[in-house]
C-alpha cells in the first residue's frame, strides 16, 4: 500500500487563500510530478471557517482558466487532529501560523507561511540529494526549510503573508491569485525533482 502525506493549507475562512492554495497543489503535481498525486495528499481549513461556503466566482474562474479542479467546494474549520496528520502545514499569514502552533506546539517545525516557505526554498543550497519518493522528499524538504528558518528575516514582516481578498474587488482578487500562483510555482520548483513534469 502507498504511503501518503497530508499537507495542509490554512486561512481563515477556508473559502479564498487555502482552498486555491490546495488545488493549486494539486494542480502542479498532477503536471509536473504525477507520482505525487497519490502519495501527497492536499487538503484545506479555516482558523474561522465558513462552513459550508464555497470559492467565491473570482477565484473559482481563475482556477478553472488554469485547468484547475472544478468540483464543488465547501469550507470546513481547522481542528487539532488535521495539524497532527499533516506532514507540512500552510498557512496563509503568520496569523494563521501561530494559531496552528498555538491548536498543536508540535507543528512549529512543520508550519510555514506560503511566502515564507517560498523565500527559504529559494535560499537553500545548490544541489539535490533528496530522496525521490514522494512522502520521503517531502518530509526532507520540510526539515530542510525547518533548519534554515530563520537566517534571512524579511524587512517587512507583512512579506510573509498573503492578502485576504475576501469580498473586496477584482484587482483584490488579482493581487491575492498573484501572489498564490507565486507562492505555488516557487514550492513547486523547490520540490519537485528535476527532470519531472515540463
Amino acid at each position: 500500500m502507498t504511503q501518503t502525506a497530508g499537507i495542509l493549507t490554512v486561512c481563515t475562512g477556508n473559502v479564498c487563500r487555502s482552498p486555491v492554495l490546495e488545488r493549486l497543489l494539486r494542480l502542479g503535481f498532477a503536471q509536473h510530478w504525477p507520482a505525487a498525486v497519490d502519495p501527497l495528499s492536499v487538503a484545506s481549513a479555516g482558523t474561522h471557517a465558513l462552513v459550508g461556503h464555497s470559492i467565491p466566482p473570482p477565484l473559482m474562474g481563475r482556477l478553472l482558466a488554469v485547468g484547475g479542479d472544478a468540483t464543488p467546494f465547501a469550507a470546513r474549520q481547522l481542528t487539532r487532529d488535521m495539524i497532527s496528520e499533516a506532514e507540512l502545514v500552510i498557512a496563509l499569514t503568520r496569523a494563521h501560523r501561530a494559531l496552528v502552533v498555538e491548536m498543536h506546539p508540535k507543528a512549529v517545525r512543520i508550519t510555514f507561511t506560503l511566502r515564507e516557505l517560498a523565500r527559504i526554498a529559494r535560499q537553500l543550497p545548490p544541489g539535490d540529494t533528496a530522496p525521490l519518493e514522494p512522502v520521503a522528499r517531502l518530509r526532507t524538504f520540510v526539515a530542510a526549510i525547518a533548519g534554515s528558518r530563520g537566517r534571512a528575516v524579511p524587512s517587512d514582516p507583512d512579506a510573509d503573508d498573503i492578502i485576504d481578498p475576501y469580498r473586496g474587488n477584482d484587482a483584490r482578487y488579482q493581487l491575492a491569485w498573484t501572489q498564490l500562483v507565486a507562492g505555488t510555482s516557487a514550492f513547486m520548483r523547490a520540490l519537485v525533482p528535476q527532470g519531472e513534469g515540463t
